[in-house]
């Protein structure tokens, strides 16, 4: 024993300087591995139980073979998670005929282990026999002890690569499944793991990345998809609301000069300023008005948080009781691609879609107005200010904005338009790039003027339109 305690300290001053580790297994007790690598550092005894061998190994080869204790020394080294792992089998007695000292049936008792070492790719074997019965206690206990020296002696041969001992070498890939569980095989499989190929490696990384690619992209979408709900739910909500007659305590809360048919809501949330129409498409929402232009785009009716949000009208927007409107009334909305609050808006970039639906109405909670469309354009998001500078302009920086809206309509149309009109813009985002805003403009039926005054079928694609953005 003092012979193999000394042996395995120079193995484990070896695998110190080499920088590596060692797993050592034996069959059934334990003891003599486990004693003599008492204070050992890089030499561990796995205290898992090993799984059981693989019934094919054990059919095909036997349980006492060179391939078995490949198995063995490859789980060894996979459960203690060493750089190498060594394994010895179940004694067996291998009746060889011999001279002299024969049994009765004229036969002695050979009793033989297999010793295995390997680096996870590759493995050396080698036998050990011994004459007798291993049922023997002191016999077994000494060929075990003569094994573990064995094993050291073959392992220290390796690290030093010595030619004797690697004349040893086998590849060992065809027993690799054999010797870890099917769930460590499957991760095995997927995940870079020690002793990859570095090209093994770079492809599963790349896979890795996809899948998670296509997980964070569902989520992302599932997530969106939870959100656009949300909002269809609100609005749908708005719609009810605005729909059903006020009751007298509605009626008798609302300030002067508001319209009853908003009772309801202003019960709910009195930053409700009016309702929008599109006929012909889903554009039928409430709109709001707060002290900012940042509030309503990520709240909804009933204050809570949206990512959607609602249309509102620009906080400068003077809405008056008295019918008067300003220069021009900017709404701005969202844009979901769901053919949510104002993704309609987009169909305005075709001719077809422009003389299906021409008018809008916008009733505010003073006033019922109706309005005709007469272009839709682009603008650079950074240009929205402009915009707005024109709820209260000049008419100089009107009759700029006419211009400049009639040059980069995707649309050509008989609407006539003057500085003495009042305008409305919506604004949502384009879905063509992510600093740009798509500009639906409008002006108010005159008196007297009716739908039925405007003919639009000779509306047509712009052949000129000016493509670069308001103000460009």
């Amino acid at each position: 024993m003092d012979i193999l305690n000394e042996r395995l300290r120079q193995l484990d001053t070896l695998l110190t300087a080499k920088k590596k580790t060692a797993a050592l297994l034996l069959p059934g007790s334990r003891e003599t591995a486990v004693q003599a690598a008492d204070g050992c550092k890089k030499i561990r005894i796995p205290d898992k139980k090993m799984r059981p061998l693989h019934p094919s190994i054990i059919k095909t080869f036997g349980l006492v073979s060179r391939q078995a204790a490949i198995v063995q020394a490859m789980q060894a080294r996979n459960t203690a998670a060493t750089d190498w792992g060594a394994a010895v089998t179940d004694p067996a007695l291998l009746p060889t005929p011999l001279t002299g000292n024969l049994s009765e049936d004229g036969q002695t008792d050979i009793s033989t282990v297999y010793i295995a070492v390997t680096d996870g790719k590759r493995a050396a074997v080698q036998q050990l026999s011994c004459p007798g019965d291993l049922s023997d206690g002191q016999l077994r206990e000494a060929m075990m002890t003569r094994a573990v020296q064995q094993s050291a002696d073959l392992l220290t041969g390796l690290l030093q690569k010595e030619k004797e001992a690697l004349t040893l070498f086998d590849h060992v890939s065809r027993f690799r499944r054999y010797a870890v569980s099917p769930t460590e095989a499957l991760l095995r499989s997927i995940l870079p793991w020690r002793g990859d190929k570095p090209g093994d490696i770079i492809t599963k990384t790349v896979l890795i990345a996809a899948v998670v690619a296509v997980i964070l992209s569902a989520g992302m979408t599932a997530s969106e998809q939870i959100s656009v709900n949300h909002t269809v739910d609100n609005i749908r909500q708005a719609v009810e609301v605005y729909t059903e007659l006020p009751t007298e305590e509605e009626n008798s809360s609302l300030p002067d000069g508001y319209q009853s048919k908003f009772a309801s809501l202003y019960t709910i949330n009195p930053d409700v300023t009016g309702w929008l129409t599109v006929p012909g498409t889903n554009i039928d929402l409430p709109i709001m008005q707060a002290d900012d232009n940042d509030y309503y785009l990520s709240h909804d009716l009933y204050g809570k948080s949206d990512p959607y949000g609602l249309p509102y009208i620009d906080y400068r927007v003077p809405i008056e009781p008295d019918g008067q409107w300003a220069a021009n009334t900017i709404v701005y909305g969202s844009s979901i691609q769901d053919g949510c609050i104002f993704d309609a808006l987009t169909g305005y970039r075709d001719e077809e879609f422009y003389k299906e639906h021409p008018f809008l109405t916008l009733d505010t909670v003073y006033n019922q107005s109706e309005w005709v469309i007469f272009a839709a354009f682009d603008t650079a998001a950074d240009d929205i200010e402009e915009l707005s500078g024109l709820i209260q302009a000049a008419p100089d920086d009107v009759q700029r904005y006419m211009e400049q809206a009639t040059a980069r309509s995707y649309f050509t149309n008989p609407v006539d338009i003057s500085t003495d009109d009042v305008f409305l813009t919506l604004l949502t985002c384009s879905g063509s790039a992510a600093d740009t805003r798509l500009c639906v403009a409008a002006r108010r039926l005159r008196e007297g003027e009716s739908e039925q005054d405007f003919d639009f079928s000779c509306s047509a694609s712009n052949p000129q339109r000016v493509k670069s953005i308001y103000n460009s």
